[in-house]
């Protein structure tokens, strides 16, 4: 099957029991919240002569969440709490006590968790008592809040609420562009790393692993293959780099880069309109690396028109650096395109082992200069290592980025 969005696939029937279980609990809440809102309106209406401060000890729900979490296959991001004091009045009394919000950052440790699957079985599962538990998702990630019964009335107050936020590539890719801001201002930026993976174009497993992963990563497409568009399409929108995979010329004549490869034979006018016409074919394109071509990257004429381009269309070249004679830093220089250059090929050898090892040698070359590029290719395998490299690579301070962020400005 082509289309990675037109794929449909049949929904288990633990997707069903999720969504009834996830429609239960909100409609829980929404009734503890018309509830909410009806005493408040009650409220207004009524004199204050009695005040009582609440101790809320039950609104803890006895959840061990860094338990839970590392259960359902999350890793804890980040964690947070705060505590705000909340006056309100219900009848003749005003009531006074201290809601806690509680803040969990969490990155799935494999491409098929579900956030909201696990809450819900939660929520579900809970013995609710005296409380009144409530469910919801919003912009950001899913909210879950204890509503505490007052003593001696019918109504809740919102005693305790739990935010949780799935990390996406999205939301780093912001936090990075904010901490470059901050650098500017002599804030110091954390080591960082780059990983592109090439060779995209065709719908896989490998390839919807990949792109469910929840840090940023470098989409290199070949042009006009049977899922390049949508691929483009979906990376772009997850917050990835999208980039052109540039067919060109390898030294062995014998190997065919694929469809709308530039050649050495080629007159600078034909390679200018060949990267156009590829160009136009991807939508959401921000720069291009070289797929084969080392003959092609190490000649200085090809590259001068590949880089005029380039220079049109505001865009910047990844050196893939598949030979060490390769020219492009030069003509990058001569023209004044942003460039960058691959430090590491993670997968020329398909071990999933060794691919672990070699972005374990990105990491350190990262801390060791402040920044690396890397190289991988949408492989199992490599799509593997990735997913099982996520705890080491948090852990380790390296901040994954997008290639744009370590480009070099002639």
């Amino acid at each position: 099957m082509s289309g990675l969005e037109s794929r449909k696939e049949p929904r288990p029937a633990g997707w069903i029991m999720y969504s009834l279980a996830l429609a239960l609990v909100i409609i829980t809440g929404l009734a503890c919240v018309v509830q909410w809102n009806s005493l408040q309106a009650e409220v207004t209406q009524s004199p204050a002569n009695l005040s009582l401060v609440l101790e809320l000890s039950q609104a803890d729900l006895g959840v061990d969440w860094e338990q839970f979490w590392a259960e359902a296959g999350f890793l804890v991001a980040a964690r947070a709490e705060s505590v705000s004091k909340r006056v309100e009045r219900v009848g003749d009394q005003e009531l006074t006590w201290e809601q806690t919000l509680e803040e969990w950052l969490l990155v799935p440790g494999e491409p098929e968790l579900n956030l909201g699957r696990a809450l819900a079985q939660l929520v579900a599962d809970f013995p609710i008592g005296r409380q009144c538990l409530f469910l919801e998702r919003d912009a950001s990630g899913y909210v879950l809040g204890a509503l505490v019964k007052v003593p001696g009335a019918e109504q809740y107050i919102p005693a305790r609420t739990w935010r949780f936020v799935e990390v996406t590539a999205a939301q780093v890719r912001a936090q990075y562009e904010q901490m470059a801001q901050e650098e500017n201002a002599g804030a110091a930026l954390p080591p960082r790393l780059a990983v592109v993976v090439d060779d995209w174009g065709y719908d896989s497993p490998a390839a919807r692993q990949l792109l469910r992963y929840p840090l940023p990563l470098t989409i290199a497409v070949l042009p006009y293959l049977p899922s390049s568009r949508e691929i483009a399409l979906t990376a772009a929108g997850n917050g990835y780099d999208v980039i052109l995979h540039q067919p060109m010329e390898p030294l062995d004549s014998t190997q065919n880069p694929g469809p709308g490869a530039i050649y050495l034979d080629m007159e600078g006018e034909a390679i200018a309109e060949q990267l156009r016409a590829n160009l136009q074919h991807l939508p959401s394109v921000v720069g291009v690396n070289n797929h084969m071509g080392s003959r092609a990257t190490s000649d200085l004429r090809v590259m001068e028109h590949i880089f005029g381009v380039l220079r049109e269309a505001d865009l910047f070249f990844l050196d893939s650096y598949t030979i060490n004679t390769s020219v492009a830093g030069e003509a990058a220089q001569l023209s004044g395109v942003p460039y960058a250059v691959n430090d590491l090929f993670i997968d020329n050898i398909n071990d999933e082992e060794y691919i672990i090892q070699q972005i374990r040698q990105g990491i350190a070359l990262a801390k060791r200069r402040g920044s690396a590029v890397i190289i991988g290719h949408v492989r199992t395998r490599t799509a593997a290592a990735l997913w099982r490299m996520l705890p080491e690579i948090i852990e380790s301070g390296v901040m994954l980025v997008p290639v744009s962020a370590l480009l070099k400005t002639p």
